[in-house]
């Protein structure tokens, strides 16, 4: 059998999961993605399709810039900005509303110069991506061990 479950939700429905095998799964940590979405009323949003950000004043790490890559991701004459935030159940807890953090990004992008004051934006939207990325910690490769040793025994 084969499973897109990630470990970290798949091993706690199995009936009979040892502790210690639990215990494992829990200690692998993963990113959660908060994605913003931003209609905006011009294209002329960046020179680059893809940019990043490592200020820690920032609420976004990735900035991307869909209508550069098709022009079927927004109206012609329109632009999209897809805004990037990070978290981690185990490093850093989402402990924002989605709400609030769309409020942050747009401060944010208008801060940096992606927004302008007279810019409309007529979409403003938040996607939640549970299991964005793996995190390669000092646990993964001990506790991946104890969850694949037990996946392979049933």
């Amino acid at each position: 059998m084969i499973s897109s479950i990630a470990l970290t939700d798949l091993v706690p429905l199995i009936d009979g999961a040892p502790a210690e095998v639990l215990a494992a799964a829990g200690r692998l940590a993963f990113t959660t993605a908060v994605v913003i979405d931003v209609g905006v009323d011009r294209a002329d949003l960046s020179a680059a399709h893809l940019r990043y950000f490592y200020d820690e004043d920032i609420v976004f790490a990735r900035l991307n810039f869909p209508h550069m890559l098709s022009p079927r991701t927004a109206p012609e004459g329109m632009g999209a900005v897809q805004a990037e935030i990070y978290f981690s159940d185990k490093y850093r807890p989402l402990t924002d509303s989605l709400d609030a953090l769309v409020e942050r990004t747009l401060a944010d992008l208008h801060r940096v110069g992606i927004l302008r004051s007279e810019d409309q934006l007529p979409v403003r939207r938040a996607r939640l991506v549970r299991h964005a990325n793996v995190i390669y910690d000092k646990d993964r490769a001990g506790a991946l061990a104890i969850v694949h040793a037990w996946l392979d025994e049933i």
